[in-house]
């Protein structure tokens, strides 16, 4: 108990720095060195975001992947990498991550850096009060005069009112430098020399982060599901492909992702369900009951999983029509809904009623997805199975949109 009152008391002034890290490049190691040499902090904890609730991340690296590059970028002794709103699962609110922090270094001073852009949408994160009763946010201003008054004025009058009392501003020399653009370097080959940490670049280029649209790596995926799945799955995964491909010409969505999709949407499919829940436990994925009660469900959220972690699958789009081929949802994209239509109407398919769901595929993608719906809603019913809400809210999405066109012919 001694030990830990003295390590609490050389820790007394501990800085947060979370982020994507989608990669972490030299502007965040610039910033995170100057501000804990403003505040001549102890400690700076280094946090990677599972899922970011204020925006939708793009070619988001796995979260594993982003805590070593991390580790990479942050060596020094000074920094210490979290994995608190990974391992946490779900949207990573800050309120949250500080509630816990709080909890785990009660005496600690806590400071939470931002950059100019969050403190004027900060009025809009959760709990906001919350947030600055558990902490000072120490804001990364530009050293221009007018930016530093402007932002003084908005500290004392903003729509939090003033909280002059719990925020420093601190002027550091912009790094000009952002993760996005530093994706579509790597995504096109370039050189990010300088850009990142060399230790960063090695690792992404090592591992293939950020590669080129995923569709290009068609023949590599069908080497994966070749030695993941049994023949006929095999065949059947192409013959997928296939159907999704030409369904996307049909109707508008992109024929190359549309392929991609098909070939690895029953990339788990022949896996023990040990296996499939083993990746979704890693990949933070929490089973509702409904998943729970229809193993059945699983290799889909696995694959996406799977994609995701294993394959390096940056394509959010390709992803979630993996994610969504079993079980639908309310608000497809013209990709899932070709995806799941395909996997019903393959080559390889002939179930009673297939003829009538090819039918259907060629009058609509509307007509396809109900008879679709229709067909495994009986079935599970029949069989006594659970119907998972995700294809409850599908179907009753399609059906009152129809109402409403007809209701608009008729008028």
């Amino acid at each position: 108990m001694r030990q830990e009152k003295v390590r609490n008391a050389r820790e007394a002034r501990i800085g947060i720095f979370g982020g994507t890290f989608n990669p972490p490049h030299s502007g965040h190691v610039h910033l995170a060195r100057t501000l804990a040499k403003a505040l001549q902090l102890n400690r700076v904890l280094i946090i990677p975001a599972n899922l970011p609730p204020h925006k939708q991340a793009q070619m988001l690296a796995s979260g594993a992947d982003r805590m070593q590059m991390c580790r990479l970028a942050f060596p020094d002794t000074l920094f210490e990498v979290s994995d608190i709103e990974l391992s946490r699962g779900g949207k990573s609110y800050t309120c949250d991550t500080l509630a816990a922090l709080r909890e785990k270094y009660a005496d600690a001073s806590l400071y939470l850096f931002m950059g100019t852009d969050m403190l004027l949408t900060f009025h809009q994160w959760r709990a906001p009060r919350e947030i600055l009763r558990m902490c000072r946010l120490c804001v990364a201003a530009r050293g221009d005069m007018g930016e530093y008054e402007s932002l003084e004025a908005y500290i004392r009058g903003g729509p939090l009112g003033d909280i002059r009392d719990c925020v420093t501003l601190c002027v550091t020399q912009p790094f000009p430098v952002s993760s996005t653009e530093l994706r579509k370097m790597f995504a096109l080959g370039h050189a990010a020399e300088g850009l990142l940490p060399h230790d960063v670049i090695c690792y992404i280029q090592k591992k293939g982060l950020y590669r080129m649209l995923d569709t290009q790596r068609n023949e590599e995926f069908i080497s994966a599901i070749q030695e993941k799945l049994r023949p006929e799955r095999f065949t059947h995964s192409l013959n997928v492909a296939k159907e999704a491909e030409r369904l996307a010409k049909k109707y508008g969505a992109d024929p190359q992702k549309a392929y991609t999709a098909g070939i690895l949407h029953d990339i788990m499919k022949n896996s023990s369900p040990e296996e499939q829940l083993s990746i979704m436990e890693q990949a933070g994925v929490t089973l509702t009951a409904d998943e729970r009660a229809n193993p059945k469900l699983w290799h889909a959220m696995a694959g996406e999983a799977y994609a995701r972690a294993a394959l390096h699958v940056q394509d959010e789009e390709i992803l979630r029509a993996i994610r969504y081929h079993t079980t639908a949802r309310a608000g497809m994209s013209v990709l899932e809904k070709v995806l799941y239509i395909a996997d019903f109407i393959s080559a390889d398919r002939d179930y009673d009623g297939v003829e009538n769901m090819r039918k259907a595929a060629e009058m609509s993608l509307e007509s396809a997805m109900l008879e679709g719906m229709r067909f495994c809603i009986v079935d599970l019913v029949q069989t006594g199975q659970v119907i998972h809400t995700d294809s409850v809210e599908a179907y009753n999405e399609i059906i009152i949109s129809a109402a409403a066109r007809e209701r608009m012919s008729n008028a």
